[in-house]
Order: structure tokens, then sequence, then C-alpha cells
């Protein structure tokens, strides 16, 4: 059931996304309303929503806190590992920077499977 429940809010929040893209498409071209709507959740949340999970337990913070920590430290996060990222003279691009999303997405994913590994006595 929980697999079940996962797919439904994704498909939730990818309908609310585009509803998001329709509304700002009353102003612009619907393709470029669909980039920026996906792209900001893609660097303001995504990073940071991982890491909620890591430090604050299902029942600990509501939605609307885990969302509000999540923007916080994906601004936290994204700059600090873009700097790193160009001190190794990596070049700046949106490959650097979905590079950085990727890192700060799947550690925080990798960070809660150790936490559950280790909670669970594996």
């Amino acid at each position: 059931m929980p697999i079940r429940r996962f797919i439904i809010s994704v498909i939730l929040l990818v309908l609310l996304l585009f509803g998001v893209s329709l509304i700002i498409s009353l102003w612009i071209p619907l393709i470029q309303a669909m980039k920026i709507t996906f792209g900001t959740f893609t660097v303001i949340v995504l990073p940071g929503i991982s890491w909620t999970w890591v430090f604050y337990e299902k029942r600990e913070i509501d939605f609307i806190e885990r969302i509000i920590i999540s923007i916080a430290l994906s601004i936290a996060f994204i700059p600090l590992l873009l700097y790193i990222l160009k001190k190794l003279k990596m070049e700046m691009s949106l490959f650097t920077i979905l590079i950085a999303i990727g890192i700060s997405f799947i550690s925080g994913i990798a960070v809660l499977f150790i936490k559950k590994l280790q909670k669970n006595g594996h």
C-alpha cells in the first residue's frame, strides 16, 4: 500500500505543478511557464526534501513545515555544493547545477536509508 500512496502523491504533485504552469501561462507561453514552475520546484524544494526526512521523523513536523524547511535546506546546500564544484574546476553550467541537485537529493536518501538500516538493527 505505501508504494501506491507514493505513486498517487507523485501524480498529484505533477498535476499541481502543471496547474500552476497553466495559471502562469496566462501571462507567458505555456512551455516557458512549465520550465519556470518545474525548474523552481527542482531547484528550491527537491534537494532539501530528502534531508527533512533525515532530520525529522514522519510525525514530528507537518507538511507545510517540511516544505519550508526543505526550501531553507535547498537554499543552503545548493550554493555550497556549487562552490565546491567550482573549486574542483568544474565549469558552471546547467549540467553542473543538476549534478549539485542530484548530489544533494541522493545523499539525503542514502543517509536516510543508512539511518533506517541502523534503526532496524541490520
